[in-house]
């Protein structure tokens, strides 16, 4: 879905996608008009969200490809987020 994604993005030309003559591979890239349409999108979300998404972008850039393909996070604090059930409860 990943590169169905970004190939969709390339057509709006928001993603610029470039293969590699050294070693084959694809590389993807935000174009200007990509950078200038997520700060817009940027300002569409609560800080909360913001501040989570920007978590997520530190830990994928910090990857490799192979260890993003896994589909699982290095340990269920790595983002540092509580888990699930440490929410408050709230009393009826």
């Amino acid at each position: 879905q990943i590169y169905t994604d970004a190939e969709a993005l390339a057509k709006q030309g928001l993603v610029l996608i470039e293969v590699s003559e050294k070693d084959g591979w694809q590389h993807y890239s935000a174009t200007t008009a990509g950078i200038i349409k997520a700060r817009v999108l940027e300002t569409r979300l609560s800080s909360l969200v913001l501040q989570r998404l920007r978590r997520v972008v530190d830990w994928a850039r910090n990857r490799s490809i192979d260890q993003l393909g896994r589909g699982h996070l290095d340990s269920p604090g790595s983002l540092g987020w509580p888990p699930p059930d440490s929410r408050p409860v709230r009393q009826r």
